[in-house]
């Protein structure tokens, strides 16, 4: 009869119309990603089912940020082994803030890695009064975040005064406003993040009528509450006495530019950040 032919698998045993074709399975590239992308999916479900049932708990931390305003136009560093923010606000790594401790309480780990982490950076951005010595500008300012780590390069880890790609093959500082249509560095540093929002000056503090400063009629606020979720490892690993991880950092500068394009000095101060960081995790 037509059709597709048999294989041959030797003689007929007795009572069988035709021998069984003994089928083996092949072990390819595809089926090995479909047994690990299941066993995946079961472990996360099975994860899903004891934190339902309390036997995996997510710790929790809440770290308060260290206020600080903002210095100037731009964002510079020294260029010191460990660099100190002369524009901007410089938080080398997150996680020398963001600190845990050995234990069994709620805001602890135990073990040295700890699984399924969340990072977040919320709080308030304020615009300061005006001065005469640290806040003389009366323009509106953009305030920009920008989340990065360093590749292998000659800058200390953290300093960003390469963060942007100049014209002519060269790297510089973020500085005046139009430095910020410069492309990102992105072949000395990832860039995990950025965010950027408006704000404007605050009417100057007076009691005399006649000598209003910054009554400009911006649409922008005057203050902004910002929530950003850090682009930070699932997983980190901490050696037997370290509270800071060994396989994770996470760079962050805050900065604003000024309405009138113009460069202001370190000792201007137009902006204050208020916040806290976020911290959730469970023991790996």
């Amino acid at each position: 009869m037509p059709g597709r032919p048999r294989k041959y698998a030797g003689p007929l045993q007795p009572g069988k119309r035709s021998a069984a074709v003994p089928m083996r399975r092949k072990t390819t590239t595809v089926a090995k990603a479909t047994k690990a992308a299941n066993n995946k999916r079961f472990k996360v479900r099975v994860d899903k089912a004891l934190k339902a049932l309390n036997i995996i708990e997510r710790k929790q931390k809440t770290i308060t940020f260290p206020t600080a305003t903002t210095k100037g136009t731009g964002f510079e560093s020294t260029d010191a082994a460990t660099p100190v923010a002369v524009r901007g606000i410089l938080v080398t790594n997150v996680f020398a803030h963001c600190t845990l401790t050995r234990g069994d309480d709620q805001d602890e780990f135990t073990g040295n890695k700890i699984s399924n982490v969340r990072l977040k950076f919320s709080g308030v951005a304020v615009s300061q009064a005006y001065d005469s010595t640290t806040n003389s500008s009366t323009a509106p300012m953009e305030v920009w975040f920008v989340f990065y780590k360093n590749k292998a390069g000659t800058l200390a880890k953290g300093n960003p005064n390469g963060l942007k790609s100049y014209p002519n093959n060269t790297k510089g500082k973020i500085q005046e406003i139009f430095t910020s249509t410069y492309p990102w560095n992105r072949e000395e540093y990832t860039i995990k993040g950025v965010k950027k929002f408006k704000l404007r000056a605050r009417p100057k503090d007076t009691d005399q009528e006649d000598q209003i400063v910054n009554s400009q009629t911006s649409n922008a606020p005057t203050f902004k509450r910002f929530s950003y979720s850090l682009p930070v490892a699932k997983m980190l690993k901490y050696g037997d006495s370290d509270i800071i991880p060994s396989n994770d950092y996470l760079s962050m500068g805050i900065y604003i530019f000024d309405g009138y394009g113009e460069p202001l000095p370190p000792a201007q101060a137009r902006v204050k950040i208020y916040g806290s960081y976020y911290f959730s995790f469970t023991d790996a």
